[in-house]
């Protein structure tokens, strides 16, 4: 298929799915070391300003396009087949396989290295210590397990007759709620706010699904609404990485002053923005070299994802240079090999898993 062909929609982020997955872990991970690069590093000016451009410019925004994609994904995998049973035994096996096999090793290394007990290996390795804790290592696959589970709510809402005014209402009072949390300043919502600020966006991704496979095309105010969620967080990053923050003017600082307070609600949708940009890219080029590249990454996110941070995380703890370019080199060499071996085991793991039901399920009939 020739997706330069194509006219813009939405469908062209389900067309584009494989490069935009491929483009947000690996800005992550870039993103991770330019970060741990500016905490150690001793340079100044013009030296370090790349790196500062990355980390305010791109930062960790590949984590609200894997969550806009996600909910794009449950959509139509929901829509082919509505059998609630068989939808949370694909997803939940498609996620806790790979974590079982993998963080049950990372989590008693985890585990030995601050000298805790058996006891702390099981709260973390059951995710609970994120929800009560905040130990974000691991954030997003107990965040996004907890979507699956109320994913068949947020569907009924998102294609239900009048599904444009429900889905509003809903990202709305999600947004209104956490923004009330924000401004009350609890310790409990501080724990947890990397995740609850991504659910509206999940939501409005799941919505993009409804869109995408009803095949509506981009119109002008479409395309006009996704650049100015650009633009905003764009320039907000501009005058961070340019201007003396403490020199601004009113009232260019008061509203500075508000969006760093309130910044995952504007990153939520600068995610939107950019998603729509790199699609728009991706289009232009239309370059077969970047759509082979991007398959295979696509492929393996979760897995790079779980492993990249929990090695960066363990060379963290035992104190190594992450900021330091060998040092980043050994660590996602290992991530990348640990990737590979762990898809390999989980994708069987799997298939044996769901050939044993199939077996099961012909002897009940």
């Amino acid at each position: 298929m020739n997706k330069n062909r194509e006219k813009l929609g939405f469908h062209s982020f389900s067309t584009y799915r494989n490069e935009l997955f491929a483009f947000s872990i690996i800005s992550i991970i870039i993103f991770h070391f330019f970060d741990n690069f500016l905490e150690s590093t001793t340079q100044t000016g013009i030296s370090i300003l790349p790196a500062k451009c990355f980390k305010e410019i791109i930062s960790s925004i590949g984590v609200e396009i894997f969550v806009l994609l996600s909910g794009l994904g449950l959509y139509f995998s929901f829509k082919k087949n509505s059998d609630i049973k068989e939808f949370y035994a694909k997803r939940f096996m498609r996620i806790l396989v790979p974590y079982g096999l993998f963080a049950s090793i990372a989590w008693i290394i985890i585990t030995i290295i601050g000298g805790n007990n058996f006891w702390r290996y099981i709260y973390n390795f059951s995710l609970l210590s994120f929800w009560t804790d905040g130990n974000v290592m691991l954030w997003y696959i107990a965040f996004i397990l907890v979507m699956y589970l109320a994913f068949p709510l947020i569907f009924i809402i998102v294609d239900s007759v009048h599904s444009k005014r429900n889905t509003l209402i809903a990202v709305v009072a999600t947004y209104l709620i956490l923004f009330t949390c924000e401004t009350i300043g609890s310790s409990a919502f501080y724990n947890i706010e990397i995740a609850l600020w991504r659910i509206p966006i999940f939501i409005i991704g799941t919505y993009f699904g409804k869109l995408a496979y009803e095949k509506r095309e981009f119109r002008a105010w479409h395309s006009i609404l996704f650049i100015i969620f650009f633009l905003q967080k764009f320039i907000y990053s501009l005058v961070v990485v340019f201007s003396d923050i403490e020199k601004l003017g009113e009232p260019v600082f008061s509203i500075y002053d508000f969006m760093h307070k309130y910044l995952r609600l504007f990153s939520g949708f600068y995610g939107l923005g950019l998603m729509f940009l790199l699609v728009v890219i991706f289009r232009a080029l239309n370059s077969n070299i970047i759509t082979r590249i991007s398959s295979p990454i696509s492929k393996v996110t979760l897995e790079l994802y779980m492993t990249h941070i929990t090695l960066r995380n363990i060379c963290k703890r035992l104190e190594l240079p992450v900021g330091k370019l060998w040092c980043f080199l050994i660590y996602i060499s290992a991530s990348i090999i640990i990737t590979i071996l762990l898809n390999v085991v989980s994708n069987k793991v799997i298939h044996k898993i769901n050939n044993k039901n199939k077996i099961s399920l012909r002897y009940l009939k």
